[in-house]
């Protein structure tokens, strides 16, 4: 039983649930399109205008009474205003608008309103102002007006419901209407500002179409900013059946016209009817656009699909030949493609699918296509390829079938465009139907181009005149398209070119030629694929056809001679008048030459031995010419060929002839034959003198050269001549690779070296013939080595002993051998193998004499190999002569008697010799001791430091003669010394020993020796030496005092002694022992004061010399007195004899007088040897420190290697600055003085110059400052600046209170300055010092520069016939001597009267 329930009013939570849903849904409908709007695309921002227009004309969709709007669009600025005077909103209307909301598409005059595309306006603003009227009541009596700004800028939800309720805030009604609707945006954004400007630019693109589509569009204007577009509509045309013209007038800046042609169609659809449940109509409009010259114009990138409105975007979608408009059309919900992918029909509703309705309005357009294309055929519009724009394919798109659009659409919009003659021919005026033409397509249009023009002259009747841009619109289907490749197998099936026919005028072969060209360019595989090369018969052929190949400059004369052979060349050769196409295969001089080759061979094979030779001599006779073509050795070679046939085989009626088609190989069988007769022939010969008369080694060589045989075959016939002309084996003979001929000599014979009968002879080049064995100096060098080779053991191939060692041969052979080698020196005199020969030959020739060649010869050889062995020999020469000497004076006397100065250079030279050469020489007796006898270094030792002469003296009276000193220690000078060595300190200890145990036995008191050595070690050393003699004779000096009273004291001496003490008072006595000390310093006081005397003495002498008043008897008494005592001392005289020498100097050859003291008494072949010894060592030390150091140094040979006497030049810094070096020797005699000449003051004055001087102890680079300086002079030259001139006579002024100035150098030079420094280098202490003086010349001296006299001296003339002054007048007669000289300074100040003598004036 039912209750019944009490009915109350809905509770309050009802309407707060309504209210949420509500604001929910519009978050649903705006949220996810307005986040997209926040970046908009390009397509986006184009469409707001038409989205606009579209709601404005949507408001009188269901208005009988209207059926048009005006629309007005005003830009300014960042304000877009869209204003319509479309119908009053709907209360429904209004709400949608709001809250997003959008009706049913049921009307079939409204394309939506307020729906997504309204929000796609937000791209310009979201925040919009809207004035318009409303129905205030449901019968549409009343109306009001309203205002609303709606906020949609939120970007999150919870701001979008604020700024809903913010809209719903802003609402405003009034009893007052509006004139018109009115869209207010408010654009504050860069993106909004593009969105303005693409807006605008689409509009003024689809405005026109639009107008013709949308006919509820009365007017439209556009002010952009003052910028104001109007578009007026002409009355429509009927041009022909259903083509209607519609013409607009666009008013703006200028005014334009737009003109399009159209057909419509609009019919009842029963399946459109049944979807909607009314009645419902087809209507579609295509429309093609054309100028005033009746041309279409291209759409081609813009929207060509109306919805009414442009369906912005679809472009990427569907392109197609003609505008097409539909309000019936089913977008897709962005309004940017139609829906044509997918199933047609709705099974679930029973009913046609939005994809179905466009399908059913495409099946509608082509007969209306078919209207325009009838029309504007007939009427010979222009730029009539476009009705095909689109027709090729379709385009990829996710909402297109592109099968079904390609079958269905593009098909039949094919098959209308191919009813029509909508093709103007290239050669006559009269339209033709695409499918009867040749429409020419390739990708790039220089290739369409060629193909084209090729086509003129073959088929000109066919072409297009518009090819290029029909060819960018047509397919391939059912059409006469052509591309190269379709070009190609035309030709093909023409099988001889001399079947084509082209037009008047045009040569078959500049048209295939131009044909082959574009080809080969284009690719040239197609010349591989097809039959297009004509060969000389005129068939045409494949490039890779089988023996198909390019005839290169086949004369007549060749193709003669092939064809008497038996080769008829025509049809595989490609026609000799086609030059576009070059065949990998060539049929070429190299090709018929061959052939040539070949055909030869078999008249060689075939033909009889006698009749050989004549069968193959027209070919033997063709001789070339042509220098351009052959080589100049190739012509040489057949002239060769058939001169040396005709000379060696009698061919008399030989006549050349010449040709110069043929290559060298079409004789190539032909030599080969020849080659080996001839060699046949001259292996008979077997000798060089057995050549036919007149002809020679030079003959030979040139004719082997020009037979080009085989190296292998040279082994077989012997042919090739050595050095004493006998025919040889080319594998028996090697190259002279510069063997001199001193290595040929017959000396070389006894040890089976002899070269002249294994190297070639010399007129041979040994490279022609692949002599590459050769034998050089190297080569002799090793086999030289063989033959020095020894053992320490006997063999039957050893069987001499020489030295310890067995040897191949006699001693007497070796040694001479050796000594002849010895006699060759290295051309290259910078090696150090020059050096050590330079140094060996010298020293063997001073040494061993009449046994040494002493002309020299040079080799241009720099390795140690070839004199290694030979050295040896000589140096045990060297040693032997050495030892049996035995002593230094026997050796002097064999030597020439030199003097020991002489005979030690050479003993030194040597012993630095046998050190470098690494010889071993511990037991060679070739040392000689103190006493000047020659012992092994074993037996010696080596003198530590200096002891003392009355030392070695004491020691030789007390100890056996083995064990003397001077018996045992080496000579000092000896360069080199024994390892084990003896110092003072040693001989102190043996005398101390020894003399302690001679006075323990008294029986020795007696002994003379020993009272000598005691005498003269207690008395004489010891008095001398007493600090000394106290602490190391601790034993001799304890008992010095019994010592002197019982060895020394004779009785002679103690009588002497009484007879003193007898004489002096005990006083007196005990005064002169208590002032001994004393008296002895008075006694050496009065010999210095002596020595003192002896030097003013001197001093005086020179001041005299210097001065011109030298007495020249007492300089001669005392020469003579001074040479009397070196010679008694054994002393050569050091004075010095002046030499004259031309010399290279930084200013040229120069000649130069040496009288330098350090010279004195040497000879000017001494002078030079030991100058450039020293040179060489300071080249060699520079080079060692660059080397090792990485100075950037470099040197020049050749001016190292000038003849500059004492100056070195060649030596570069890193800068290439020369290095000023001054180079002198100071070996030998210490007591020289040391003298520099005026070209090394010259040198030595530059900047970072230096000095080196080669003394006992080695290469020493001494500065100025440490040098031995015993006098000094200021030399003032005119070369100086005046200034630098005042300050020196300022120092030389100064200088003479002290004494006369002048630089001269004694004779102790110093030691240890081994390394660069420069000349004018000084220490620290020593620089400040200078400096100080310096400074005061340097601020001082300025002022004092015009005191002083500059001009420069007068030269002296000197003359053998005249008196000075008449050669001063002589000279004066032709020229004024002062006028070539300078006189002193016009400016010179000279002294006020009086000066200097105010004491008297």
């Amino acid at each position: 039983m039912s209750t019944i329930k009490t009915e109350i009013t809905p509770p309050s939570v009802i309407k707060g649930s309504y209210e949420k849903l509500l604001r929910k849904m519009y978050i649903s409908n705006v949220a996810k399109r307005l986040r997209q709007l926040n970046q908009p695309s390009d397509v986006d921002r184009k469409r707001w205008v038409w989205e606009l227009i579209q709601n404005a004309k949507d408001t009188i969709a269901s208005d009988p009474t209207r059926n048009q709007i005006n629309v007005r669009i005003e830009i300014d600025g960042d304000i877009v205003r869209f204003r319509h005077d479309g119908n009053p909103f709907t209360s429904d209307a209004r709400f949608g608008l709001l809250y997003k909301y959008s009706e049913d598409k049921e009307n079939s005059e409204s394309t939506g309103r307020f729906g997504t595309g309204f929000l796609t306006t937000h791209c310009l603003s979201k925040v919009v102002t809207i004035e318009s009227n409303m129905y205030s009541n449901d019968e549409k009596t009343e109306l009001c007006g309203f205002s609303v700004t709606m906020y949609r800028d939120g970007q999150i939800e919870k701001e979008l419901l604020e700024g809903l309720a913010k809209m719903e805030e802003s609402q405003k009604y009034y009893g007052d209407l509006f004139e018109w609707t009115t869209f207010t945006y408010h654009v504050s954004t860069d993106s909004g500002r593009r969105a303005i400007q693409l807006g605008v630019e689409n509009f003024h693109k689809h405005i026109a179409q639009t107008m013709l589509f949308c006919k509820e569009l009365a007017s439209i204007e556009l002010n952009n900013n003052g910028k104001i577009t109007s578009i007026v509509r002409r009355p429509i045309e009927e041009v022909a059946p259903n083509v209607m013209s519609a013409t607009f007038e666009i008013h703006g800046e200028t005014t334009s016209i737009r003109r399009f042609l159209y057909s419509s169609c609009q019919e009842y659809n029963k399946e459109l009817s049944d979807r909607y449940r009314a009645d419902r109509e087809i209507r579609i409009n295509a429309a093609i656009e054309v100028d005033e010259d009746n041309c279409i114009v291209s759409h081609a990138g813009n929207t060509s699909h109306f919805c009414v409105l442009p369906l912005v975007g679809i472009e990427t979608q569907l392109e197609e030949p003609i505008i097409l408009n539909s309000p019936d059309f089913e977008p897709d919900e962005e309004r940017q493609s139609l829906l044509l992918s997918g199933q047609n029909w709705d099974e679930e509703h029973n009913n046609i699918s939005e994809v179905g309705i466009n399908q059913i309005i495409y099946s509608k357009v082509y007969s209306l296509y078919d209207n325009l294309v009838s029309y504007l055929s007939s009427n010979s519009y222009g730029k009539l390829y476009l009705l095909a724009n689109g027709l090729k394919k379709a385009k990829e798109h996710d909402k297109l079938d592109a099968k079904w659009y390609l079958e269905n659409v593009i098909k039949n919009y094919r098959d209308v465009l191919l009813k029509y003659p909508v093709v103007e021919p290239f050669a006559n005026k009269e339209y033709k139907k695409l499918a009867d033409c040749i429409i020419i397509k390739e990708a790039k249009n220089e290739n369409k181009n060629e193909v084209f023009s090729l086509l003129t002259s073959l088929y000109p009747d066919k072409l297009i005149k518009d090819n290029h841009e029909w060819s960018q619109f047509v397919w391939k289907e059912g059409l006469d398209t052509w591309n190269t490749e379709d070009l190609c197998k035309n030709i093909e099936e023409k099988t001889n070119w001399n079947t084509i026919t082209l037009e008047e005028g045009v040569t078959i072969t500049d048209w295939y030629n131009k044909f082959l060209t574009y080809v080969q360019t284009y690719d040239e595989r197609y010349l591989k694929e097809y039959a297009l090369l004509p060969n000389m018969n005129g068939e045409l052929k494949k490039r890779d056809a089988e023996n198909f190949k390019q005839g290169e400059k086949v004369s007549a004369f060749i193709i003669d001679l092939l064809l008497k052979l038996g080769k008829d060349v025509k049809p595989i050769l490609l026609h000799d008048s086609i030059s576009a196409v070059a065949l990998d295969s060539k049929y070429n001089s190299q090709s018929y030459s061959a052939d040539v080759n070949k055909l030869v061979k078999e008249l060689i094979d075939n033909a009889s031995p006698t009749s050989k030779l004549q069968s193959v001599l027209p070919l033997l006779s063709v001789l070339p010419t042509d220098t351009e073509k052959y080589k100049p050795e190739f012509i040489s070679q057949r002239k060769s060929f058939f001169g040396i046939a005709k000379s060696l085989f009698s061919l008399t009626d030989a006549i050349p002839a010449e040709d110069n088609n043929l290559l060298a190989g079409a004789w190539s069988e032909l030599d080969t034959w020849l080659v080996t007769y001839i060699l046949q022939s001259l292996k008979s010969l077997g000798d060089l003198s057995n050549l036919p008369k007149g002809l020679d080694a030079k003959w030979l060589n040139d004719s082997l050269k020009s037979l080009k045989v085989e190296i292998s075959r040279l082994n077989t016939y012997a042919v090739l001549p050595n050095q004493r002309g006998k025919f040889c084996a080319q594998e028996d003979l090697f190259k002279d690779n510069e063997v001199p001929d001193s290595l040929k000599v017959a000396e070389f014979d006894e040890i089976s070296l002899t070269y002249k009968d294994v190297l070639l002879h010399k007129d041979i080049e040994a490279s022609a013939f692949a002599i590459n064995q050769e034998k050089s100096i190297s080569s002799f060098a090793s086999e030289l080595k063989d033959k020095y080779a020894s053992h320490s053991t006997y063999y039957s191939s050893y069987p001499y002993q020489i030295n310890g060692r067995y040897y191949k041969y006699p001693q007497s052979v070796l040694d001479k051998i050796a000594l002849y080698i010895l006699s060759l020196l290295p051309s290259d005199k910078e090696t150090e193998v020059f050096k050590d020969q330079y140094l060996l030959h010298k020293t063997a020739f001073n040494i061993l004499g009449a046994e040494i060649v002493i002309d020299s010869d040079t080799i241009n050889f720099s390795s140690k190999e070839l004199w290694q062995d030979a050295n040896f020999f000589v140096a045990c020469m060297i040693t032997n002569k050495i030892a049996a000497s035995g002593k230094v004076e026997i050796l002097n006397e064999e030597l020439g008697s030199k003097g020991e100065v002489y005979l030690f250079e050479q003993l030194n030279a040597y012993c630095s010799f046998i050190q470098k050469a690494g010889y071993s020489y511990s037991d060679d007796k070739i040392f000689p001791n103190q006493e000047g006898e020659f012992y092994s270094i074993n037996n010696l030792y080596k003198e530590e430091g200096k002891i003392d002469d009355t030392i070695k003296i004491i020691i030789s009276l007390l100890v056996k003669k083995e064990k003397d000193y001077r018996r045992i220690l080496m000579d000092p000078r000896c360069l080199i010394q024994p390892q084990s060595s003896l110092s003072s300190d040693n001989a102190y200890a043996l005398i101390d020993e020894q003399v302690a145990e001679y006075y323990k036995n008294p029986e020795t008191w007696k002994d003379e020796n020993f009272i000598e050595a005691s005498q003269m070690l207690i008395e004489e050393w010891g008095d001398n030496h007493k600090g000394t003699f106290e602490e190391k004779f601790p034993r001799v000096f304890g008992d010095k005092e019994k010592i002197l009273m019982n060895v020394v004291w004779k009785k002679e001496k103690r009588e002497l002694m009484m007879t003193v003490s007898n004489k002096l008072t005990e006083d007196q006595l005990k005064f002169v022992i208590a002032n001994s000390a004393e008296i002895k310093d008075l006694s050496e006081t009065n010999q210095k004061l002596a020595n003192e005397n002896e030097e003013l003495r001197k001093q005086n002498e020179e001041l005299q010399r210097q001065l011109g008043i030298e007495d020249k008897k007492a300089i001669e008494d005392e020469n003579e007195i001074l040479k009397k005592k070196l010679e008694e001392a054994g002393i050569e005289n050091p004075l010095p004899e002046p030499v004259k020498v031309n010399v290279h100097t930084s200013s040229g050859l120069q000649s130069l007088v040496v009288k330098e003291r350090q010279y004195a008494g040497l000879s000017l072949d001494e002078i030079v040897a030991y100058v450039s010894e020293a040179k060489m060592d300071v080249v060699n030390l520079f080079r060692e420190l660059n080397e090792r150091e990485g100075l950037g140094m470099t040197f020049d040979p050749e001016r190292i290697a000038m003849d500059s006497y004492s100056q070195l030049y060649g030596i570069y810094d890193r800068h290439g600055n020369e290095l000023p070096l001054v180079v002198h020797s100071y070996k030998g005699p210490q007591y020289r003085y040391f003298d520099l000449n005026w070209y090394d003051w010259q040198l030595l004055s530059e900047s970072g110059s230096m000095l080196w001087v080669k003394t006992v102890t080695g290469l020493q680079c001494i500065p100025l400052y440490a040098l031995p300086i015993r006098n000094f002079d200021i030399s003032i030259g005119a070369n100086i600046s005046h200034v630098d001139q005042a300050k020196l006579l300022t120092l030389a002024t100064v200088g003479k209170e002290y004494a006369y100035i002048g630089f001269e150098f004694g004779n102790n030079m110093p030691r240890n300055f081994n390394e660069p420094v420069a000349f004018n280098f000084m220490p620290d202490k020593l620089k400040e010092c200078i400096g100080s003086i310096k400074n005061i010349c340097d601020t001082n001296a300025p002022a004092l520069a015009k005191l002083y006299n500059f001009g420069n001296n007068i030269p002296l003339l000197e003359s053998s016939n005249t008196t000075y002054s008449l050669a001063l007048q002589s000279t004066e007669s032709n020229e004024t001597m002062r006028d070539i000289h300078d006189w002193p300074a016009n400016d010179m100040e000279s002294p006020t009267k009086g000066a200097g003598l105010e004491d008297i004036m």
